[in-house]
């Protein structure tokens, strides 16, 4: 019963943010994000992950950017882990490289439809200054019949320039399944808001995720 009393306390919180934002966007942009994950994970718990994302723009020019990404995570103990990240962007006339650091927390207080994380990424196109970001990402699971589960995820961006602004959100609902052998996919919508002066600018979203374990 808690549990779905905390979704219907999400649902609502998704509407309350997505609802203002769409009624100032009119239609908003429209963008297709696909990529493709190959993961190893040691029998220590140390999981390596590179993906490999193209992010399209469902209007011309169609190409928006692509980038490869490594990712390190470090299981701690009791659900408690960190994830490195580094990744290298290639934009229509630029490249770009990222540098971010994740503390993430599996099932905290017990409930184990629950994740949160906290990500300090540094991001910094050529010739142009670095910019640095907080983001924390809190994740809902509701498992279906297996192998599927529905995930909903809400992450609001802080710019930590000075002066540090609230720039950037991200509300998501998707499903996720799983094959044996490792392999599975995840499709999801994401709703992006970022902040242009004192007023917001909506993104529409859909993703579709491979995923190949070694």
């Amino acid at each position: 019963m808690m549990f779905h009393r905390s979704l219907i306390a999400v649902c609502l919180v998704l509407i309350a943010l997505a609802v203002p934002q769409l009624s100032q966007a009119g239609s908003p942009p429209a963008q297709l994000w696909s990529s493709m994950v190959i993961s190893k994970q040691s029998s220590r718990g140390i999981k390596a992950e590179l993906e490999h994302q193209l992010r399209s723009r469902l209007e011309r020019p169609a190409f928006k950017e692509t980038y490869y990404e490594l990712r390190l995570s470090f299981p701690i103990q009791m659900g408690f882990g960190v994830t490195l990240f580094y990744r290298q962007v290639f934009y229509p006339d630029n490249t770009a490289w990222r540098l971010a650091a994740a503390p993430q927390l599996n099932a905290p207080f017990g409930l184990d439809w629950l994740k949160l994380r906290l990500k300090f990424q540094r991001h910094a196109p050529h010739g142009e200054q670095a910019r640095s970001h907080a983001r924390f990402r809190t994740t809902f699971t509701l498992p279906l019949s297996e192998p599927c589960t529905l995930f909903f995820q809400a992450e609001p961006w802080w710019q930590l320039d000075a002066p540090i602004i609230f720039s950037r959100y991200r509300l998501d609902a998707g499903l996720q399944r799983k094959w044996p052998g490792g392999w599975g996919f995840e499709m999801y919508y994401r709703l992006q808001g970022d902040k242009k002066g004192t007023d917001w600018q909506g993104t529409d979203i859909f993703g579709l995720k491979l995923k190949a374990a070694l």
